[in-house]
């Protein structure tokens, strides 16, 4: 567990349990005087990267009571791990130093997460009405709405700033 100052979040798989501090609630993760379409790329991102885990090469191993179980069918986790060997090679050809290469293996778990967690952020803020947040910041002109960015990209962005 964690304190209520830490910003931060986990999945305890042993648990079955999430956890989001209080402490995590504020910008640039979670503002509630901005148009909540932002909060889906910030905090939404967060919360789906964390629920993942429960889904991901190490902590699918615990079932609902929080034992190490094998629950997945034998189809399921087949696909699965294909799927991984997919993402393993892909962050294996990453090179963020000339000499350095990534370890798609090591890094399978948070890869898992930062793509499922976005995903989920992404696809959720469609059902967002962005009518809402255009009327809320029509009156508002900034260099970003003749660039055509739309607040919600604005808000990935500044996840993707933080990554």
């Amino acid at each position: 567990m964690m304190n209520a100052h830490v910003v931060n979040a986990s999945s305890l798989p042993a648990m079955n349990a999430l956890t989001f501090p209080a402490a995590i609630l504020q910008p640039s993760n979670f503002d509630p005087d901005r148009p909540t379409v932002m909060d889906y790329g910030a905090f939404g991102a967060t919360v789906g990267h964390e629920i993942s885990h429960c889904f991901d090469d190490q902590d699918a191993i615990f079932d609902a009571t929080g034992k190490l179980s094998n629950w997945w069918t034998k189809e399921d986790l087949a696909q699965f791990q294909a799927a991984a060997a997919k993402l393993v090679k892909q962050y294996d050809g990453y090179r963020p130093f000339p000499d350095l290469t990534m370890n798609g293996k090591l890094t399978l778990s948070e890869n898992i997460a930062d793509l499922a967690g976005l995903a989920v952020a992404y696809e959720q803020r469609r059902y967002h009405r962005m009518d809402v947040v255009d009327r809320a910041l029509r009156d508002r002109p900034t260099s970003t709405w003749t660039l055509g960015q739309r607040p919600d990209d604005l808000a990935f962005g500044r996840l993707r700033e933080r990554l």
